[in-house]
């Protein structure tokens, strides 16, 4: 193979590599995530919703792989519409959480992807071993202590001994009240 055949073959490998990645990112949301990050904050978007958790609204994170962006414009500038309209998602996403989001329709469709951008650029990737390490729930300690007479004996009797102590004080208080309500009465 001559060296013009092999270059020609580096450089056609070259381009070929370089079309899989355009190609491959082609599908991904373009916007400008700065420009996201003030429309997600000014919109008050934070108020409901979180990127990577679930909040008072669902996490956001891959929402532009569950969607379309028509879906996602369209319910963005206003869900209430798409909910009364119908659409099977948007009443999914209301019976989940039982609450509507506010109509955006100042958002185009520019901006919309600048936010998608935003949360794309903020994912958390899940870590690789996550299935493995799902353990389960542990066992929750009551924040009583079940009382029975006879592990607890002594905590039983020195609350019975508290309780008597206070009776016969009360008693003592209530008959020396007596005696001096009967001593005023002699002098009078």
């Amino acid at each position: 193979m001559n060296k013009y055949a092999y270059s020609a073959l580096l450089v056609f490998m070259g381009l070929c590599m370089s079309f899989r990645l355009f190609a491959a990112d082609s599908t991904a949301v373009r916007g400008n995530a700065d420009h996201g990050k003030q429309l997600f904050e000014q919109q008050a978007c934070n108020s409901c919703h979180n990127i990577n958790q679930r909040a008072v609204g669902p996490a956001l994170a891959g929402v532009d792989q569950r969607r379309s962006l028509d879906w996602i414009v369209k319910f963005v500038r206003s869900p209430k519409a798409m909910i009364d309209a119908g659409d099977p998602t948007a009443k999914a996403l209301y019976n989940e959480y039982h609450i509507i989001m506010p109509d955006h329709p100042a958002l185009n469709q520019q901006d919309i992807q600048d936010i998608l951008a935003y949360i794309d650029a903020n994912t958390q990737a899940a870590p690789a071993s996550s299935a493995a390490t799902i353990t389960a729930p542990a066992q929750v300690q009551p924040g009583y202590l079940p009382l029975s007479f006879q592990k607890n004996a002594v905590f039983f009797l020195s609350y019975l001994f508290v309780v008597l102590i206070l009776v016969i004080v009360l008693l003592f208080a209530v008959k020396v009240k007596d005696v001096e309500r009967s001593r005023s009465e002699r002098r009078s």
